[in-house]
């Protein structure tokens, strides 16, 4: 073997077995959680990460752990991914922030914990550039009071729980440029985004299912329909007045359609099914909620601290908890909707009261598809002989206390034409049954 032959064999050797061994440090089988200490410090020391400064700590391979993963005690830092993986094994959470300011966490890949990236008591920090995705929980959660935080370019999917959740009182958060799609809460349905509390911005670069975010803040006067928005990933309302909307679709979202101290407004005509909630209205008053579809959700509309609101004329069907629920809310009405086989209850209500259930006779009140009355008798007592399209006796509960003087015999159905005319319509038809009654009433006198 010649001197130049055996030097380029021994070469190719120590080069195979130093990519050997770079090969073999790339995963870490950890059986416990790294911390990045408040001194600057790793721990374990021989983590697959490295810094220079104690400011940027950066991954060197992939890491799998059996707890939490990666658990950050340190404020001012930047972590780096690097595009590595962080993988878990159903529970904990990927990235833990407690009581954390200033830390940016950046191009990491994490996975198959309970919450992916998890903050609590943390405020202006950075998440960007994050692959978020199959967790058991949540994608990423802002649990309480974490606030002004910045999340750019996340591509959130596939997560078993929420996509993104702010909890309560994380409020004043930035979104933009997130990619959201493909997260399931409970009974299987969408759950991309969800707000407890309210953010600072969301812009519409940010996207559920491949179509943007509208997230209005402080705005009145202004009208959202089909024709001025043809995708919608996902819809909110915050600190508005006056606003209408129209013909919308709004399918595979959080909260479907999203009121927060948003007043003075109509919704109406919108198609909104398989959501985790159809219409969510949260310190809202005097709004009005009419002719719309809503079907298939986990929670069909939700009022929380809201009053004075109607609720009328719509199709509340297949929901796999409550028709209505009802929180902290009174002086609400509700009636002329179809509430039919909504899984729990048609109604829940908890610390609510003095909903109006009927809109008086003839008018009539709702259509309970679990309702036994006959219709054998006409008139405001109910005591004159005739049908006239209400039920003799009232559809009511002992909670959560609904009480419908009148409820429908027949199932109200949405007509497909414009649904300014609908109530009206409704109204005459009922009328007219009325008229029938009385005039076999006179007829037999």
């Amino acid at each position: 073997m010649t001197r130049r032959l055996f030097l380029t064999t021994f070469f190719i050797t120590v080069l195979i077995g130093t990519l050997g061994l770079l090969s073999r440090v790339q995963t870490v089988e950890a059986s416990g959680t790294i911390y990045i200490r408040a001194d600057g410090s790793i721990d374990p020391s021989d983590a697959p990460i490295s810094t220079f400064d104690n400011v940027t700590y950066t991954l060197t391979g992939d890491i799998t752990s059996d707890a939490d993963g990666i658990v950050i005690e340190r404020d001012n830092i930047v972590i780096d991914g690097a595009d590595y993986t962080v993988t878990g094994s159903g529970g904990g959470s990927g990235t833990t922030l407690t009581n954390r300011t200033h830390v940016t966490v950046r191009n990491m890949t994490i996975k198959n914990f309970y919450n992916g990236i998890f903050l609590d008591y943390s405020s202006n920090n950075t998440l960007s550039g994050n692959n978020v995705l199959a967790n058991n929980g949540t994608g990423i959660q802002f649990f309480y009071y974490s606030t002004n935080n910045i999340l750019s370019g996340n591509n959130v999917t596939a997560n078993n729980g929420y996509g993104i959740w702010f909890h309560r009182f994380s409020d004043n958060n930035t979104l933009s440029g997130n990619v959201m799609g493909g997260n399931r809460y409970n009974f299987g349905v969408a759950s991309d985004i969800f707000f407890h509390t309210y953010l600072q911005s969301v812009d519409t670069s940010n996207l559920v299912d491949g179509k943007p975010i509208y997230y209005f803040v402080n705005q009145s006067n202004f009208v959202v329909n089909a024709a001025a928005y043809p995708e919608i990933g996902y819809l909110a309302f915050v600190n508005c007045a006056n606003v209408t909307v129209q013909g919308l679709t709004l399918t595979g979202n959080g909260q479907g359609l999203l009121l927060a101290f948003t007043n003075d407004s109509k919704i109406t005509g919108n198609n909104l099914a398989n959501n985790l909630d159809g219409i969510f209205l949260d310190y809202c008053t005097n709004n009005n909620l009419s002719g719309n579809n809503i079907a298939n959700n986990s929670y069909g509309v939700v009022l929380s601290s809201s009053s004075n609101n109607t609720i009328s004329g719509n199709n509340i069907t297949a929901t796999k908890t409550y028709g209505i629920y009802l929180y902290s809310s009174f002086d609400n009405s509700v009636f002329h909707n179809s509430f039919v086989n909504n899984t729990n209850l048609q109604v829940y209500a908890e610390g609510s009261n003095n909903t109006t259930w009927d809109d008086g006779y003839p008018s009539g009140g709702n259509y309970w598809s679990d309702y036994t009355g006959t219709d054998l008798y006409c008139g405001l007592h109910q005591n004159e002989t005739g049908s006239d399209g209400i039920g003799d006796t009232p559809y009511t509960s002992d909670f959560p206390w609904v009480n419908d003087r009148y409820p429908l015999m027949v199932q109200y159905v949405i007509p497909e034409f414009p649904s300014l005319l609908i109530l009206p319509i409704f109204f005459i038809v009922t009328l007219l049954a009325v008229i029938v009654c009385r005039r076999k009433h006179v007829q037999r006198e």
